[in-house]
């Protein structure tokens, strides 16, 4: 459990300390106060770049050079920050210093949800694709090593095509490579959807559950083939669209090409057609999907952060959602203008910064 947390020149923060004794704190607030900033600097506390996804010189407060994160998470002193002369952040674990953000991995794990993410069954496949990306982040840290490997073989064997340098071994090496990590992640990418499916069919109220759907060729045939067969479908279809790739600028075979789609069962039509609190409900029924598998698979309960999420539910929805929170026993960080929608919470903590 997170006890405490000290920010130091973080965002709108020139120093402040907060502890934490229940299992669900409201942050409450006016707009621009520095709600999200908090549930920003508690999700650095995990792997990655945090929920803004910020650059790190972006996160320090304006006219300093440095900024930290110190907290008490179940016995260890978790500190994390952007020090001077540096560009890399620093972790530290009790003092000790880790070679990178992935050794938050066995303290930490954090699950949110952002009103920047509302849109995004209304997005094109790009954007859905990452948003079902980051959430396998969460469950397989390395799967966003698989994909900086994968895009950037991708990146050069267009850059080759393009300037028309015809180095036969060199495009031969990367096809290979963008074909040995586009399964992986394509196996990744399944065993998400099936573990994230199971997972949300769990949930213990009537709150919605959503249908996943993947759509792309290499995932597909990995539910039939082995990885090698698909492996070597990959690399064939990179090596005969050479010349087509070339003339339109562009890869047209390989797992970049993606795409998740979501089924709102109640009402058997894809979640882009569905009403705005139903796509919340269904992005909330996602998220609080994911919190369970990671207590299930990784024995380990992440934090919730939830920032605005009750603004578009109905009163019966918001009830839904905080007997769900209870029920998956995560510490949780709700945030909202109007402390009044969060009146069903039995035992919480209601914060005002």
């Amino acid at each position: 459990m997170l006890n405490s947390i000290t920010l130091t020149n973080f965002r709108s923060y020139e120093s402040a300390r907060y502890e934490f004794e229940e299992p669900i704190t409201v942050i409450a607030g006016r707009n621009g106060i520095g709600k999200t900033n908090l549930l920003e600097a508690i999700s650095l506390l995990s792997p990655g770049r945090g929920l803004r996804s910020a650059k790190l010189d972006d996160i320090k407060r304006f006219h300093t050079s440095e900024w930290s994160v110190v907290a008490e998470n179940g016995g260890y002193k978790i500190a994390t920050g952007l020090e001077l002369g540096r560009s890399r952040r620093t972790v530290k674990i009790d003092g000790e210093k880790q070679a990178g953000s992935n050794a938050l991995a066995q303290y930490v794990s954090c699950v949110w949800l952002t009103p920047q993410m509302d849109n995004v069954f209304l997005e094109g496949n790009t954007e859905r694709r990452a948003f079902f990306d980051r959430l396998i982040f969460n469950f397989d840290p390395e799967h966003a090593n698989r994909l900086a490997v994968y895009e950037n073989a991708m990146r050069e064997r267009m850059k080759l095509l393009k300037d028309n340098v015809n180095d036969r071994i060199w495009l031969n090496t990367l096809e290979q490579r963008m074909s040995e990590y586009g399964i992986a992640i394509a196996a990744a990418r399944n065993d998400l959807l099936n573990y994230l499916q199971d997972a949300v069919n769990k949930a213990s109220t009537s709150f919605p559950k959503p249908q996943f759907e993947l759509r792309s060729k290499y995932e597909n045939m990995l539910l039939e083939n082995s990885a090698l067969t698909v492996e070597d479908a990959l690399k064939l279809d990179l090596l005969s669209s050479r010349h087509e790739d070339a003339r339109n600028g562009r890869t047209n075979f390989g797992v970049h090409k993606a795409d998740f789609h979501v089924i709102n069962t109640a009402k058997n039509v894809p979640a882009s057609l569905c009403s705005t609190g139903e796509q919340k409900a269904l992005l909330l029924s996602t998220i609080l999907g994911l919190a369970r598998l990671l207590r299930e698979k990784r024995n380990r309960t992440p934090i919730l952060l939830l920032d605005e999420v009750v603004s578009h539910l109905d009163e019966n929805r918001r009830k839904e959602l905080l007997d769900e929170i209870t029920a998956l026993g995560c510490q949780s960080f709700l945030t909202g203008t109007d402390a009044e929608l969060f009146s069903d919470i039995d035992s919480g903590c209601f914060m005002e910064i």
